[in-house]
């Protein structure tokens, strides 16, 4: 996270692209103010972890490593599920769907999920509905 705080230009290339960077500014602002304490580390669990930034940082760093690290901290340090994070974590709980294990790796974590295991969760609930009804 040193790394971005340091090296983040704060060009706004990738800020124009992302919602979660154009409500909260740029990676290297928000690796700074959480690492100042200025920064409440709860909003880390808003970006969706696409990767989208770290594709368009013309400093090849990755901002995705360090929104995950955060994730990372605030759970540790509060060990906290948020109250939108409760149906994933019961889904992650009773194990992994072996529809999904080839083709594409689950988060291990609670603070890693995101928007991307709540869209596989809700794929898999409207795909068996559809084979229940056949």
């Amino acid at each position: 996270m040193e790394d971005l705080v340091e090296k983040c230009v704060r060009c706004n290339i990738c800020v124009k692209e992302c919602a979660f960077l154009k409500k909260y500014g740029t990676p290297g602002a928000i690796a700074d103010s959480f690492a100042s304490g200025g920064l409440d580390g709860v909003i880390a669990f808003d970006c969706s972890l696409c990767g989208l930034c770290t594709s368009l940082c013309p400093k090849d760093l990755d901002p995705c490593k360090a929104f995950l690290a955060i994730r990372r901290k605030v759970f540790a340090a509060t060990g906290k599920i948020l109250p939108e994070h409760k149906g994933i974590a019961a889904y992650e709980k009773k194990g992994r769907s072996g529809l999904f294990s080839a083709a594409r790796s689950h988060p291990t974590t609670l603070e890693e999920m995101s928007c991307s295991t709540q869209i596989l969760f809700r794929w898999k609930i409207l795909f068996k509905k559809q084979v229940s009804e056949k």
